[in-house]
């Protein structure tokens, strides 16, 4: 029997609270309205905020969908019917929340001055958090193959 990968939905919270801890530093970032236009001033943390946001909705192919459908299946192979399909209900009301800040990011205009620029800093260690996101998620993913 395959084992089912490590859970990497941490890794994803991870993402993407790193982000917004980046993005705080720089600007008031408390309200979801704050993230109008990021994606367009900030690129590269618009992007790593819009992948994380898509992992923890479930969206194919990020490794929230990997996790979820192993979850959901093993739960209806044990029996337990009710409860994925409570949770499969729970995670399509979650896609909404988790998509409106997506939207924020690039399909809503920035107001005037409210997205500064990115410092030097924050670019390398949201790339090595989003590397090690990712290896971990094909690691994981490698060995259920075994």
């Amino acid at each position: 029997m395959p084992m089912a990968p490590e859970p990497t939905t941490s890794s994803d919270f991870g993402m993407a609270f790193g982000t917004i801890a980046s993005l705080a530093g720089a600007g008031d970032y408390g309200d979801l309205d704050d993230y109008r236009g990021l994606g367009y001033g900030r690129p590269f943390q618009g992007a790593i905020l819009a992948l994380a946001m898509f992992a923890l909705a479930g969206i194919p192919p990020t490794a929230g969908f990997i996790g979820k459908f192993f979850i959901f299946s093993a739960a209806v192979r044990g029996g337990e019917v009710t409860l994925a399909v409570i949770g499969i209900l729970t995670a399509v009301v979650s896609v909404y929340y988790y998509l409106r800040v997506v939207v924020n990011l690039y399909m809503r205009p920035a107001d005037a001055g409210s997205v500064t620029a990115a410092t030097h800093l924050e670019g390398p260690r949201l790339h090595r958090r989003c590397t090690s996101t990712a290896s971990r998620a094909m690691y994981s993913g490698r060995r259920s193959w075994l």
